[in-house]
This record gives structure tokens, C-alpha cells and sequence, in this order.
């Protein structure tokens, strides 16, 4: 084996709807994380071991949320080589603040690298709400999580890997509801993650940047 490949991973995947693989009116779900786990077995040695558990509450919001309550108890019991961390969007609906959600989320990111887990934090993924209000407060959240800087830390710009498409039938093809993906969206968004994580074990990029 390369000597800077892992002979393990553990990794979490954190955050709400997005991250549960939410679709179908929540009738079921397909999370990134499965897509993300074929990946990660193709392009590593067989001999690699790879756990990967997904911990998504659809709904959950950064600020006032649940966000600590779940990640405290995982902080005390586990150990990952990576949480995957993402959110936000719910929180806008509660008119929460770019700032504030960075603000919150770099709380949670502390937590995570206090433990020594490696973060890897993903962009909030565009929505059909296509209002030049809307569009900016997702825009500098997203921009906010891509300037951070810290040892340990490193970016997905999934929204840039999943753009909302000007034509009506992709749309349909990728988004289930506006808001979250059908399987292929998901199986999108867990291929840019997986290609982000294979780049950083590989030394192919710098820390902050995708």
C-alpha cells in the first residue's frame, strides 16, 4: 500500500435532511453516504477498512438546534478520522443570519477538531428558491465556510458540484422538491465528496480550498 493512504477510515456524516438523503416526501432516503462508500472502496487498496456512519436529522437547525446534542454524545464514545459537516439552510427558514449560522457552525467544527477528527465542511446545495434575497444569503454562508481557515479543516463546495440547471427537465431529474435530491443527486453529491476526500489523502490540495 502507498504509504500516505490510510489503512483505515472511519468517518461521520453529519448534518439534517440533506445528509439523511431525505426524498420522497421523506418516504425514503438515500443518502450521499452511499455513493460516497462505493467511491472510497473503488479507489482505495481493497485491504483499506472503511466505516461510515450518517447521523442526519431532517429539520435540524445549527442554531438552537440539536447539533450539539447529537455531536457531544458522539464526541465522548467515538473516534473518526473525519466528521462530514453540513448546515445552515434550515436555518434561514428561521431567519437566522449568514454570520450567526458561521458563527454556530464554527462551534461545531472546533468541537470535532478538538477530538482530533479532521472536518471536512460542505457548502449548502442550491434550492429552487431563486430570488436574488434568497440567492445571497446562500451565497455569503457558503463563501463564509470556503475563506475558514483553520489546521485540520478542509472545504467541499458541493453547491459548486451540483449547480441548479437552467433547464426544467434536469431540474427534475436531480432535485426531488426544491430542496432536496432525488437518488442521483445524492449519488452526485456523493461522488464531488468522495473525489474531495481522495484529493486531501493524496496530497493533491492545499487545506481550505476545493
Amino acid at each position: 500500500m502507498d504509504p500516505a493512504l490510510p489503512s483505515s477510515l472511519r468517518i461521520l456524516c453529519f448534518g439534517a435532511s440533506i445528509t439523511a438523503g431525505f426524498h420522497h416526501f421523506g418516504l425514503s432516503h438515500h443518502p450521499y453516504a452511499i455513493r460516497l462508500e462505493e467511491r472510497l472502496k473503488q479507489s482505495l487498496p481493497s485491504s483499506t477498512s472503511i466505516v461510515i456512519e450518517i447521523d442526519g436529522l431532517s429539520g435540524d437547525s445549527v442554531i438552537d438546534g440539536e447539533y450539539f446534542d447529537r455531536l457531544e454524545p458522539r464526541c465522548k464514545s467515538e473516534e473518526y478520522d473525519w466528521i462530514i459537516v453540513q448546515g445552515g439552510g434550515n436555518d434561514f427558514s428561521f431567519g437566522r443570519t449568514p454570520q450567526a449560522i458561521y458563527e454556530e457552525l464554527q462551534k461545531i467544527w472546533r468541537t470535532a477538531r478538538g477530538k482530533g477528527w479532521k472536518v471536512l465542511a460542505l457548502t449548502v446545495t442550491e434550492t429552487s428558491d431563486r430570488s436574488k434575497a434568497g440567492r445571497a444569503r446562500y451565497s455569503t454562508l457558503n463563501e463564509l465556510v470556503k475563506q475558514h481557515k483553520e489546521d485540520g479543516f478542509y472545504v467541499a463546495d458541493v453547491e459548486r458540484a451540483i449547480p441548479w440547471p437552467a433547464e426544467e427537465q434536469e431540474q427534475r431529474r436531480i432535485w426531488d422538491d426544491g430542496l432536496h435530491f432525488k437518488k442521483v443527486g445524492y449519488d452526485m453529491m456523493g461522488d464531488a465528496i468522495a473525489q474531495r476526500l481522495l484529493d486531501i489523502t493524496r496530497g493533491n490540495v492545499p487545506t481550505a480550498k476545493i
